[in-house]
């Protein structure tokens, strides 16, 4: 049987947009390790980090490349990400050794309280990674966050892509 909730308490919820409880202030920091997979996405990966280092305030990001082999200029880009900020890492694979690998040894070296695994071709939108701390610090009963996922539509025409949105 679903469990019901009287009508105060689902106008409070509403008004607290989806929240059960009111945000709390966080009395910490926490470090949150970002781990992006990167394969034959350089043209991405600097927006990428971007949406992860800027506009998640109250937070300490800790960034890591996980690149496996790309042939184009994803290492030259994550170089030059990594060269203009500390909290950029950037593992290199000699070797192709695919999705589930890579994922594995950014979790490896990732030493954030929580993680967020990004491929390289997404994007975090502003505040995810300082809400999701909020509320993984206030309820520690909570294994994981998720959000909404927001996705632009294009159509494909001969060698041109036309937005839908």
């Amino acid at each position: 049987m679903k469990p019901t909730l009287d009508p105060f308490s689902w106008a409070l919820i509403k008004l607290r947009r989806g929240r059960i409880r009111a945000p709390c202030v966080l009395d910490r920091v926490p470090r949150v390790s970002v781990v992006i997979a990167c394969d034959n996405y350089g043209h991405y990966l600097r927006q990428c980090v971007d949406s992860v280092t800027r506009d998640q305030p109250g937070i300490e990001v800790e960034v890591i490349i996980v690149d496996d082999k790309s042939t184009d200029d994803s290492i030259a880009v994550a170089r030059s990400i990594k060269d203009c900020d500390e909290r950029v890492r950037l593992i290199l694979h000699e070797q192709i050794k695919g999705h589930i690998a890579t994922y594995n040894d950014g979790l490896d070296a990732a030493t954030g309280e929580f993680v967020l695994l990004l491929s390289a071709d997404d994007l975090a939108t502003p505040g995810a990674l300082t809400h999701a701390a909020e509320l993984l610090v206030a309820e520690p009963s909570v294994g994981a966050v998720f959000g909404n996922a927001f996705q632009r539509r294009f159509a494909c025409e001969p060698h041109r892509w036309k937005k839908l949105d």
